[in-house]
C-alpha cells in the first residue's frame, strides 16, 4: 500500500541511504535502498555516526569548551567521578592540561594525574619504537624522583639518557618543568655541546649549565648511556664530607667506591672519573649515578639515596666523630660487593617469560608496577606481565575425577545408547574409551530425534 511504501522509504532515509520526500517506485535510488538488506543500512548508519564524533572530538571549538567545563568544576571543589572521567579524555585529546600529584607522594584517591605516556597515536610515527618506550622510561623515573621526595625542588634533578649507540643525542627534561609534569612527549634531545635537536612539547629549553656537568660525564665515560643526579639535602650533606660514602652498610658496599671531584667542570670530573666508577660526588652539588642502562643508573641512585641516610644516622649515633664508626675490613667489602652486585644482577634469576634480567631491571619494573596501579600509565613495557602463576596438580586424565555420581544420563558407545544412571568410574571409562578423547560429563541432558528434511520431494530422515 502507499502508507507501506511512505514507512519503508522513511526507514531507508534514516539507515544512511539518501532523503526520499516523496515515494516513486520507478525511481533507482528508492529501489536500491529497498532492496538492501538490513544489517548494511545499520552498518551505514554507524558509520555516520563515528563521523559525527571524530569531527566532534578532533574540533578545537570542543577542546576548548571540555578544558572551561573542567576548570570550572575544579574551582568549585568537588571531584565527582564525571569530572575525573572528563579530565581523563582531556588528558587523551589535550595531552598537557591535566595537573600532576602533589610533590614528594602519590597521587591522591580521586585525583587525575597526568599520564606519563602521552605520545598519541598521530604522533607514532614521529619516534622510532626504541626511541619512544626510552622517552617512557625517562619520564617515569622523573616520576619517581618527585614520588620519593628526591626532586630538590622539582626543578634542579637532571637525568638523561642516550638515545642509541650510533648518535650523541640524549633525552632530558626541559628546565621549567615539574618533575611531576614530565612526559614522554615534552623530554627534550639534545647533543654533547648543548644544541637541541628537538624540544619537545614544552615551552621550556634546556638548562645548559646542568647539561655541562652531564656533558662532561658522557664524554668522560662512553659507556655511561644514563645520568641520575640526586641533589637531597642527605646527598648534599655527604658530598660536604671530606670520607665520601663509607661502606656502613650493604647499599654502599654494592655501590662500591665513589669517584670525589672538587667542581662540576668537564677536567675536573674527567680527571677523578675511572672506569669502575658508578657513583660521582661533586663537592656542593650532590652525586650522579652513571649506568649502562637507564635502568641500572635508577638502581645506583635507590641505592646512594639510601646509603646516604644511613650514614647520617651512623655519624649522628656516632656524636659526628667517624674515628667512632665500626667500619668493615677491606676483605669483608670486596665480599659484600660481590656478593650484593650478584643479587642485584638477577643472577642465576629464572621467570616464567625466560627474560635474560640485565642490571636493575627487576627494581626498575617492579617500580613501573607501582606507578602503573597508581594511575600513571607509564606505556612500559614489561618482561614479565603476570607477577602471580596458578600451580595446578598435573593427572593422568584429561579433567579432574567428577563425583561419585553423576546427573548424566546417557552414555553413548558407537551405536549403542544406554539410558541408566552411572557412576563417576563408568563415566571416566566411557570418556576414555570415546574416539577422539571427547569428555561425556557435563550438567546437561541430551536426547535423540529422528528429524526429516525440508523443502524436498523426498525427505529423508537424519538423527540429531
Amino acid at each position: 500500500t502507499a502508507q507501506q511504501q511512505q514507512k519503508a522509504a522513511n526507514g531507508a532515509s534514516g539507515s544512511g541511504g539518501k532523503f526520499i520526500d516523496s515515494v516513486n517506485p520507478e525511481d533507482p535510488e528508492y529501489q536500491r535502498q529497498m532492496i538492501r538488506p538490513a544489517e548494511i543500512k545499520e552498518d551505514l548508519t554507524l558509520m555516520d555516526q563515528r563521523k559525527r564524533v571524530s569531527l566532534i572530538l578532533n574540533s578545537e571549538a570542543f577542546k576548548q569548551e571540555l578544558e572551561e567545563i573542567i576548570q570550572s568544576q575544579l574551582k568549585s571543589g568537588a571531584h565527582p567521578a564525571s569530572l575525573i572521567a572528563l579530565q581523563q579524555i582531556s588528558d587523551l585529546l589535550v595531552p598537557h592540561s591535566g595537573g600532576g600529584g602533589r610533590s614528594g607522594a602519590p597521587a591522591p584517591a580521586g585525583q587525575v594525574v597526568t599520564p606519563v605516556n602521552d605520545i598519541r597515536s598521530v604522533d607514532v610515527a614521529d619516534y622510532d619504537k626504541g626511541e619512544r618506550l626510552l622517552r617512557c622510561k625517562l619520564a617515569a623515573v622523573y616520576r619517581l624522583l618527585d614520588i620519593n621526595a628526591w626532586s630538590a625542588g622539582g626543578l634542579s634533578s637532571l637525568v638523561t639518557a642516550r638515545v642509541n649507540k650510533e648518535t650523541q643525542h640524549f633525552l632530558v627534561a626541559p628546565h621549567g618543568l615539574r618533575h611531576s609534569e614530565v612526559t614522554a612527549s615534552s623530554l627534550a634531545k639534545v647533543g654533547l655541546n648543548g644544541e637541541v635537536a628537538n624540544s619537545g612539547s614544552s615551552v621550556f629549553g634546556v638548562n645548559q649549565t646542568a647539561w655541562l656537568a652531564a656533558a662532561a660525564i658522557h664524554s668522560a665515560r662512553p659507556d655511561v648511556r644514563s645520568v641520575v643526579q640526586l641533589a637531597t639535602p642527605r646527598v648534599v650533606a655527604l658530598s660536604n664530607s671530606r670520607r665520601g660514602l663509607l661502606p656502613l652498610c650493604i647499599e654502599a658496599c654494592v655501590l662500591g667506591e665513589a669517584a670525589l671531584a672538587e667542581s662540576a667542570d668537564s677536567g675536573a670530573i674527567s680527571a677523578v672519573l675511572a672506569p669502575n666508577h658508578r657513583i660521582l660526588i661533586v663537592r656542593n652539588r650532590g652525586a650522579f649515578a652513571l649506568g649502562e642502562t637507564l635502568e641500572e643508573a635508577w638502581m645506583y641512585a635507590s641505592l646512594l639515596a639510601r646509603a646516604a641516610a644511613t650514614q647520617l644516622v651512623c655519624l649522628q649515633a656516632a656524636g659526628g666523630n667517624v674515628d667512632q664508626l665500626l667500619l668493615p675490613s677491606p676483605e669483608s667489602a670486596a665480599r659484600a660487593f660481590e656478593v650484593g652486585n650478584q643479587a642485584a644482577g638477577g643472577v642465576n634469576l629464572k621467570t616464567a617469560s625466560g627474560h635474560k634480567w640485565r642490571r636493575g631491571e627487576l627494581e626498575f619494573e617492579a617500580a613501573m608496577r607501582r606507578l602503573d596501579s597508581e594511575g600513571y600509565r607509564t606505556g612500559y613495557a614489561y618482561h614479565e606481565p603476570n607477577v602471580r602463576t596458578e600451580r595446578r596438580v598435573k593427572r593422568h586424565e584429561d579433567v579432574e575425577i567428577p563425583p561419585s555420581s553423576s546427573s548424566f544420563t546417557y552414555v553413548f558407545d558407537g551405536d549403542v545408547e544406554h539410558s541408566k544412571l552411572v557412576t563417576a568410574k563408568q563415566v571416566l571409562a566411557a570418556g576414555q574409551r570415546g574416539p577422539h578423547g571427547e569428555w561425556l560429563t557435563t550438567p546437561n541432558s541430551y536426547h535423540r530425534e529422528e528429524i526429516e528434511e525440508i523443502n524436498t520431494d523426498n525427505p529423508k530422515k537424519f538423527t540429531k
